[in-house]
């Protein structure tokens, strides 16, 4: 009897309704902010992902579900979400928008990994971007939308911090609280530490890691850094 492939599992009838509640929530969200959704391929071509995420990546060297099809092209299932975005940001022309452009997105995910407790070959993200405008105040909307998401959902227990994944979004919050030569300091160290760990949006066990390491090494600086 066939059963379902190793680290996927059945959106069940009744499940669905938890899953559409979840959507909407996240819908809602994005258009009170101006977000729009943008549905992109499961799969791309290979050297989108290995030219985005950086072809010495564990995501890369081991975790792309990566084929040739019948036409010789190298062809990899989605590993993330930001990729095809930007690719169809550029392909069809809407860098030629008014700026930023803000999209979302709902997808599968897949990811070649040994599967255990929150963490599948083929997972469920809601994402979303806003390209074309570095202007830190677009950081703070994107932390803003992601908390009052959790906040709606009724998830209690956390703390701003616990939003900061963006090395960039933590320099200028530091930038702003403390000054230019402690915020390189912390953005070295912060750089470090994200090499050593899993990407932030492998799995929430993944991310709970990533800022557990960087406030450790953030509580470990605060005398050195601030006094030079």
């Amino acid at each position: 009897m066939y059963q379902a492939p190793r680290g996927t599992s059945d959106i069940l009838p009744g499940e669905q309704a938890y899953w559409r509640y979840i959507e909407q929530k996240a819908a809602h969200i994005c258009q009170l902010y101006g977000y729009e959704r943008i549905d992109a391929p499961a799969f791309e071509d290979t050297g989108l992902f290995a030219r985005s995420v950086g072809e010495e990546t564990d995501i890369v060297e081991k975790e792309m579900y990566t084929f040739e099809d019948r036409g010789g092209n190298k062809i990899t299932l989605r590993p993330e979400g930001t990729a095809p975005v930007c690719r169809a940001y550029l392909e069809h022309g809407l860098h030629n928008w008014p700026q930023p452009v803000k999209l979302y997105y709902i997808a599968s995910i897949f990811r070649y990994e040994r599967p255990q407790a929150g963490r599948y070959r083929e997972h469920h993200q809601f994402g979303y971007e806003a390209i074309g405008d570095d202007d830190p105040a677009i950081d703070a909307e994107v932390i803003d939308m992601a908390w009052q998401l959790y906040a709606g959902l009724g998830l209690g227990g956390l703390s701003a911090v616990d939003l900061l994944f963006s090395v960039v979004v933590l320099g200028v919050v530091i930038s702003e609280l403390t000054g230019p030569f402690f915020t390189r300091n912390i953005l070295v160290r912060a750089g470090e530490i994200s090499s050593r760990v899993p990407e932030p949006l492998a799995a929430p066990d993944a991310q709970k890691a990533h800022v557990r390491a960087m406030k450790a090494e953030l509580d470990g600086s605060d005398g050195g850094g601030a006094g030079d």
